[in-house]
């Protein structure tokens, strides 16, 4: 993890405890036996990370050694205080190979995550009620939020109701760094 000191302990143990191959991406899921249990499960980690803690998801790219451009999330966390303010977290970051290297999303990039991710991905929605079902079965923790209340306050977060925006030549708010969704 990048920073984990920032997430809650209860939350990180429980989001370990609770990753699995069906939390994964999709097409992350073939390899998954062979990686890392973070592996492919950044989004719906950060989508919990945000409902519990706030702050902002960010998307962008990954490059490592061995692959380029992978799509990746992560938090920040506005404010922490001790003369540190916003800081990046990253529950899934022990995924990749090291060195890795984050690139924030921006512009043409963000809005393509965004919808591959949020509206053109149907099993974003059964992905992240698993992941929060399994934190409250193997952990005992308990999100303040279902993965619907998540979803659609991701959704409206994006003001973007309707992923037939993207043919229409709609484009997002782009530009910027990170994306705020609190």
């Amino acid at each position: 993890m990048l920073n984990a000191d920032y997430i809650h302990q209860d939350l990180r143990d429980a989001l370990e405890a609770a990753w699995c191959a069906e939390t994964a991406y999709p097409s992350c899921r073939a390899d998954y036996p062979d990686k890392d249990p973070s592996w492919g499960n950044c989004f719906v980690s950060s989508l919990v990370i945000w409902a519990v803690q706030g702050g902002e998801v960010c998307l962008g790219v990954v490059d490592t050694p061995n692959d380029e451009g992978l799509w990746h999330a992560r938090n920040v966390l506005e404010g922490h205080g001790h003369g540190v303010g916003d800081i990046d977290v990253d529950a899934t970051w022990q995924q990749f190979d090291q060195p890795a290297v984050f690139h924030p999303g921006y512009n043409g990039l963000q809005s393509e995550i965004i919808v591959e991710s949020v509206f053109n991905d149907e099993t974003l929605l059964p992905r992240l009620s698993l992941l929060i079902g399994r934190m409250k079965e193997k952990a005992g923790y308990i999100v303040p939020k279902s993965a619907e209340e998540i979803v659609s306050d991701l959704r409206q977060a994006y003001r973007i109701y309707d992923p037939s925006a993207r043919a229409t030549g709609a484009s997002f708010s782009g530009g910027q760094r990170r994306l705020g969704l609190s």
